[in-house]
């Protein structure tokens, strides 16, 4: 059931409302993760974010694929999907580096629970990061795909 959504809000809806409610979603989840995390959670406390972000970033990525090939004609569909995927690509390694970046800053000479308790302050602090820049995803939804009349 879960499969149809995406495809579901696109067509019932409307991209932007798929894409929105998706990046909504993964936003949710990267809030739920930044609150979950502290230097003596167990990795469950995790679960609830981690679940909630991947439902939301699963709307996204099933939308993204609709809308790269929305409008294309047949012979172009592989170049379109191939875009699709060197974007989706990219901003996954450069989101990743920015998230690592962050997590790790400051923890030259650390260690035990100094350690721990530095590091699970930049993984909140990469989290809210992630956050925010999903929620600016909304955002730029909104304004490139506009309202349809």
């Amino acid at each position: 059931m879960y499969v149809a959504l995406p495809e579901r809000l696109v067509t019932r809806a409307s991209m932007r409302a798929a894409l929105s409610t998706g990046l909504l979603i993964g936003t949710a989840g990267m809030i739920l993760l930044a609150v979950a995390v502290s230097p003596h959670s167990p990795f469950i406390a995790a679960l609830p974010g981690i679940m909630v972000a991947g439902l939301g970033m699963g709307i996204v990525w099933t939308s993204m694929w609709i809308a790269a090939g929305n409008g294309v004609a047949a012979g172009e569909q592989g170049v379109a999907s191939g875009m699709a995927s060197v974007t989706h690509q990219t901003g996954l390694a450069i989101g990743t580096a920015l998230m690592v970046a962050v997590a790790n800053a400051g923890l030259g000479g650390l260690y035990g629970d100094a350690l721990r308790r530095e590091l699970t302050h930049g993984l909140t602090l990469g989290y809210y990061l992630a956050a925010g820049v999903t929620f600016l995803g909304v955002l730029v939804t909104g304004l490139a795909l506009g309202r349809r009349r």
